[in-house]
């Protein structure tokens, strides 16, 4: 996958790890993994999350083309980096803004929030992520309400992830 450092795993086990799992990772397999290094006295089938589970959020949707974002930046690192920095700030900015938005069910408002995370995405070379905000962008402004409230919480939770991971990289 690209953006996706590749270790070899015999690099970690040389250094006395048990086992490795390259990412981006998979839930079943973790918990697999888990399972497999516990004793035979645990079991995690009738673990019950305090959370609702968040529907599973694409690796692609999340990938940071950095080549795509260079050019946008001159191809000039540090500026690249400022970018990402950037990005990061206004969107946690933004989070609060479309929850408040959508909460209100000001569509209006919530395409033009839409509309910057879309640009700002585009900036940093989250190109799969920007085409997701184009499409509520497009919803906003078309007041699809059926669209914004059956896909809102797979929105936030993919730009908190596109943040977390952005801020790795930082």
């Amino acid at each position: 996958d690209e953006g996706v450092i590749d270790v070899p795993a015999e690099e970690y086990l040389q250094y006395g790890f048990n086992d490795y799992i390259s990412k981006p990772i998979q839930s079943q397999k973790l918990e697999e993994m888990i399972q497999e290094y516990l004793s035979e006295n645990c079991d995690l089938t009738n673990v019950v999350s305090s959370e609702p589970p968040l529907p599973e959020i694409s690796s692609a949707l999340l990938e940071i083309d950095r080549e795509t974002g260079l050019s946008y930046c001159m191809n000039m690192t540090d500026l690249y980096q400022e970018m990402l920095a950037t990005f990061c700030q206004q969107a946690k900015e933004t989070l609060e803004q479309l929850e408040n938005s959508y909460q209100l069910s000001d569509w209006a408002n919530y395409a033009i929030l839409t509309h910057g995370l879309k640009t700002n995405a585009r900036t940093i070379g989250a190109n799969n992520f920007a085409e997701l905000s184009l499409q509520h962008e497009m919803a906003g402004k078309e007041k699809d309400e059926a669209f914004l409230l059956a896909e809102y919480g797979t929105y936030i939770d993919s730009l908190k992830k596109l943040i977390a991971k952005v801020e790795e990289i930082l």
